[in-house]
């Protein structure tokens, strides 16, 4: 498995965290 970085400022994430922020922040919006 291939694991890919984001950089949000100074933070760096995995791909991980940023489904999981991701998916998070859609249904809010959605709703």
């Amino acid at each position: 498995m291939r694991r890919v970085y984001y950089h949000f400022g100074r933070r760096v994430v995995t791909t991980e965290i940023v489904d999981g922020w991701v998916r998070t922040h859609l249904v809010h919006l959605i709703c």
